[in-house]
C-alpha cells in the first residue's frame, strides 16, 4: 500500500482553491493511471490550503477540503469520505479500501488508518491564534477514536503531514498529542508523517 502525506502543489500563493489544489488533483490521476489497483491512503498537507499554510477551523466546510475529498473519494470508504470532507480528518477500517485485495485484508486484518491532519497544530497556521484549544475537535476526536480502537482489539496506523514534537508543531498541541499517543502507544503501531 501508498500512504500519501501531502504537500503535493508547490509554494505559490494563489488565492483561488481551485489552483491551489491542482497539484494534488493532478497527482492523483496520475496515480490512477499508472497504479490502478494499487490501495492508497492519502491525507492533505498543509501546500493544499489556500492561502497556504492557513486552514479556518471555524469554516462549516473548506473549499479544500472539498475538492481534495472529491478526488480522493474512491480512496475512502464511504464513512471516511463523509468525515474527511466535514471535518478534514478521517479514520477507516484499512480493508475498507475499495482497492484491496483478499490477500491484503488478512494481512491488515483489524488494522485502521487514522488521516491526522496536522494544521491544527502548524505555526503558520495564523487562524490558530483564536482557535488554540482543539481546533476541529481533531484531538478528542482522536482520543475518542483510539479509545474504540483499543476496545474493539483493532491497531491504529497514523498518517499526517507535520509530525507532532517538530519546531513546526505548536509544542501545547505537540504535548497533548505526546499524551494520547503515550496513552494509546500499544494501538498505535506506525506512524508516517511528510
Amino acid at each position: 500500500f501508498v500512504v500519501w502525506t501531502g504537500d503535493s502543489p508547490d509554494h505559490g500563493i494563489y488565492k483561488d482553491p481551485n489552483i491551489s489544489t491542482a497539484a494534488a488533483r493532478k497527482v492523483t490521476e496520475l496515480l490512477e493511471s499508472h497504479a490502478p489497483n494499487t490501495t492508497i491512503y492519502p491525507i492533505h498537507g498543509n501546500h493544499e490550503f489556500d492561502p497556504m499554510n492557513v486552514q479556518d477551523f471555524s469554516l462549516e466546510t473548506d473549499p479544500v477540503i472539498q475538492l481534495v475529498s472529491g478526488a480522493w473519494a474512491h480512496w475512502l470508504s464511504k464513512e471516511a469520505y463523509e468525515e474527511y470532507s466535514k471535518k478534514s480528518y478521517y479514520s477507516m477500517v484499512a480493508s475498507d479500501h475499495p482497492n484491496t485485495t483478499e490477500e491484503f485484508k488478512k494481512k491488515m486484518n483489524n488494522t485502521r488508518i487514522i488521516g491526522f491532519n496536522s494544521q491544527d497544530c502548524y505555526v503558520y497556521n495564523f487562524y490558530l491564534i483564536g482557535q488554540k484549544n482543539d481546533p476541529g475537535q481533531q484531538l478528542q476526536w482522536l482520543e475518542d477514536t483510539l479509545r474504540d480502537i483499543e476496545q474493539k482489539g483493532e491497531v491504529a496506523i497514523l498518517i499526517g503531514h507535520m509530525a507532532p514534537g517538530t519546531s513546526d508543531c505548536i509544542s501545547e498541541v505537540s504535548s497533548r498529542i505526546q499524551a494520547i499517543y503515550d496513552r494509546f502507544q500499544h494501538v498505535i503501531r506506525l506512524n508516517l508523517f511528510g
